[in-house]
């Protein structure tokens, strides 16, 4: 089990990855940067990009934004479509 500050750790990796995929990021970047995190034995880093992969494979672009909105992370209106 992570401590509370681990979780939170693991948090900010997983928000990082929903807002590198709104952004555009491919998905095979985000997996190359898994693989160091994994040989640096970075696991609550690990959790939390796995957590986010998860969740934008699954997710629309639409979908992430309004989850980021209820985390609280700002997002330019531009990025959503009208």
């Amino acid at each position: 089990m992570f401590s509370s500050d681990q979780k939170e750790y693991s948090e900010e990796f997983y928000i990082s990855v929903i807002q590198d995929i709104v952004q555009g990021t491919d998905i095979r970047l985000i997996e190359d940067v898994l693989s160091v995190l994994e040989d640096d034995e970075d696991y609550e880093a690990c959790a939390g990009l796995i957590k986010g992969l998860e969740r934008a494979k699954k997710a629309t672009i639409e979908e992430l934004l309004d989850e980021l909105d209820e985390l609280g992370v700002y997002y330019p209106k531009k990025l959503r479509k009208i």
